[in-house]
């Protein structure tokens, strides 16, 4: 394959097709026509039981992106089975994978929605399987808008600001006792939700929102895309 720009490998989500009995990876076309926007090459791979390792080593991606769907298996952080849905095991396995090629080869890797979710359980950490059964919340997280604060000075520096709005489609989160030591947060919900996150040594990082949903890409969403995946 020839690579005239910047190659992003892309995490696909699995969905039961009940008319046809079958299960089909998918992914909202959205994240292929942002990353094209930007000047990104997209591959994306598919979740089945072949050799991943094989796959990786010979398209060399630049960039993993770790998309949005599907709940991440309750059994990888001693999860409630009873408060998750819509789980794949084999998409566990390939974003498990990636993200090991990524950490390996040293190449950076962003986490949307549940791909953040996925990195911080891929170190250690858990999830809130159900945010709106938390005591005391007045903020729903799905399907809506919220704001979020900087936890971070670059972006304060950066924005002028520490406040900005997010969409939100998630019902599982990451609250402060769930996140892994190594990892940092860098935005945080009004109501105590990560929103987005880093580790503290390696080009990993991940976002609570969906930039690829918005009628119009922001700017932070722009800027936020490109510092993750530079160009050497």
């Amino acid at each position: 394959m020839a690579k005239n720009k910047f190659l992003i490998l892309v995490s696909l989500r699995v969905d039961l097709v009940n008319n046809y009995n079958e299960y089909r990876d998918g992914l909202d076309n959205r994240y292929v026509k942002l990353l094209d926007s930007l000047g990104y090459d997209v591959v994306l791979l598919p979740n089945d039981n072949s050799d991943r390792d094989d796959i990786l080593e010979r398209l060399k991606p630049d960039g993993i992106l770790l998309s949005g769907g599907n709940d991440i298996s309750p059994e990888r952080y001693k999860g409630n089975k009873l408060s998750s849905r819509n789980i794949s095991k084999a998409r566990d396995l390939t974003e498990e994978k990636m993200i090991r090629y990524g950490l390996k080869k040293g190449i950076p890797v962003l986490g949307i929605c549940r791909g953040m979710q996925m990195i911080n359980v891929f170190f250690g950490g858990s999830l809130f399987q159900d945010l709106n059964s938390r005591e005391n919340s007045q903020i729903s997280h799905v399907n809506t808008i919220h704001n979020i604060t900087f936890a971070e000075s670059f972006f304060i520096k950066k924005y002028q600001k520490k406040k900005v709005k997010v969409n939100s489609f998630h019902n599982q989160g990451i609250l402060v006792p769930n996140l892994h030591q190594d990892l940092v947060p860098m935005a945080i919900s009004d109501d105590g939700v990560i929103e987005a996150l880093r580790h503290k040594s390696k080009t990993v990082y991940g976002i609570q929102w969906h930039p690829e949903r918005t009628k119009r890409t922001s700017s932070l969403d722009k800027e936020l895309i490109q510092y993750v995946f530079k160009r050497k």
